[in-house]
């Protein structure tokens, strides 16, 4: 199904020629959807069992997800820290990256005045 896998980028109604594409999932392909939760499946998991997650009654909302968007909750600095290493850890086992430029850190506090915390992604 994704032997050989080649797209062509298309800019400007201009093509480029055939490029290899050798992981990840074709945009807009019918299988792309479940494949892509086939994929992250493990991740959510380790999350879920982490233990750092937020729950609301019986419903585990650790990682809500849609499409290639996925959320972090957690109740505590320390616990979205976990759960930053393990995506990490995830992501060096299977190979693909994290775009820093569109993450975000959104912190919820009942204090008024703000505090200075540092989130990152791995050892960089």
């Amino acid at each position: 199904m994704y032997r050989k896998t080649k797209s062509r980028i298309r800019y400007h109604g201009l093509h480029s020629c055939e490029l290899p594409v050798p992981q990840g999932t074709r945009q807009g392909g019918k299988s792309s959807p479940l494949l892509y939760l086939v994929c992250i499946d493990g991740i959510i998991t380790e999350l879920m069992n982490s233990k750092n997650n937020v729950c609301l009654f019986d419903l585990n909302l650790c990682a809500p997800t849609v499409a290639d968007d996925m959320v972090l909750a957690s109740f505590s600095k320390r616990g979205l820290d976990n759960m930053l290493n393990i995506c990490y850890e995830y992501s060096k086992k299977w190979r693909f990256l994290y775009n820093p430029s569109i993450c975000a850190v959104v912190v919820f506090n009942e204090q008024e005045h703000k505090h200075q915390h540092s989130f990152k992604l791995g050892p960089d």
